[in-house]
């Protein structure tokens, strides 16, 4: 989970590549009228999300596939969504500097998020409760050392082990 720009989709294909997990993009559950929505510098409203979350739930119910999913996670309640899927759900939240997500965004050319929505994914972006148990990650190390977190995270979780979690800070 994060922010535009912040990794979501590589990270989550590197998970699947190390572990028996299917890799779903949330972005492909998007309706035509919200990227379009979107691509027209108009942010998502609270509505027009509740389909795309259903939608994404709906195809990870009907999946008896273990699943990696990309997805922004930007509200408690659609994280409590997937949670209440009856799956064993960890979040992993990608924590990436605005100057540098900023510098992504304009770098991208093949998704239609521009950067003028970057301050509204933050405005929308509820931090997780302690309760929620998510895992953040910072992602102002090398990719390679991303990568190595995320993956130790989940790895934490389904194997309920500690190695190589050090700069990973668990919320409580």
């Amino acid at each position: 989970m994060g922010v535009s720009g912040s990794g979501k989709t590589t990270i989550a294909q590197h998970i699947s590549q190390h572990m028996p997990f299917k890799y779903m993009e949330a972005d492909a559950f998007h309706s035509l009228e919200s990227k379009r929505h979107m691509q027209n510098g108009r942010p998502l409203t609270d509505d027009m999300r509740w389909p795309w979350i259903q939608n994404i739930c709906a195809a990870i119910q009907k999946d008896p596939e273990d699943i990696v999913l990309a997805n922004s996670g930007l509200k408690f309640l659609h994280r409590k969504c997937f949670r209440e899927l009856g799956r064993v759900c960890v979040f992993i939240h990608l924590q990436v500097p605005r100057d540098i997500l900023q510098t992504r965004l304009e770098l991208r050319t093949d998704h239609f998020m521009p950067a003028t929505l970057l301050d509204s994914q933050f405005d929308d972006m509820e931090e997780p409760l302690p309760s929620e148990s998510v895992y953040n990650v910072d992602c102002r190390n090398s990719l390679s050392e991303t990568l190595a977190a995320s993956l130790s995270c989940v790895q934490n979780v389904l194997y309920k082990t500690e190695r190589n979690c050090s700069e990973v800070k668990i919320c409580d």
